[in-house]
């Protein structure tokens, strides 16, 4: 169990952020599944690659990969999964609402930031940023919903 302490206006107390595992998984799962399909070549694929100055060749992942974008994919659902036990979320408008804020406060800004400075095409950004902002929803929506 993870926790904090607080100090309220009755008191010190603790906030307990007992998340649901299961959920996690399938919430990381999800994200995953739909990045297969956002950055399909008939999907997005092509126009991203190509808004990068790269082809689908180019885009191509090792195992290893793979295997980091799973690990990083549970690390989000379970931050996102704290956020939703810490603000008490429990229905698909609660999940949506996390997962946007969660987007446009930690990840929205922080790679329009990147983008900025790496000199990217505001396409490549945005199908990028619409990716996460779907992931981010998606897992806010399962996390608030999953018992």
């Amino acid at each position: 169990m993870i926790g904090a302490w607080i100090t309220t206006k009755e008191g010190k107390g603790m906030i307990t952020f007992d998340v649901n595992y299961v959920a996690v998984v399938a919430a990381a799962i999800a994200t995953m599944i739909i990045g297969f399909i956002w950055y399909h070549p008939k999907v997005l694929g092509e126009r991203w690659a190509a808004s990068s100055g790269k082809t689908m060749g180019d885009m191509t992942m090792s195992p290893m990969g793979y295997g980091v974008m799973a690990i990083t994919a549970l690390i989000s659902a379970w931050a996102v999964a704290l956020i939703v036990t810490a603000t008490h979320a429990t229905t698909v408008t609660d999940g949506i609402m996390v997962g946007a804020v969660g987007w446009l406060g930690f990840s929205a800004t922080v790679s329009y930031s990147d983008r900025m400075f790496n000199g990217g095409t505001m396409e490549f950004w945005l199908i990028q940023a619409g990716y996460r902002l779907v992931s981010f929803v998606v897992m806010g929506v399962i996390l608030a919903t999953v018992v």
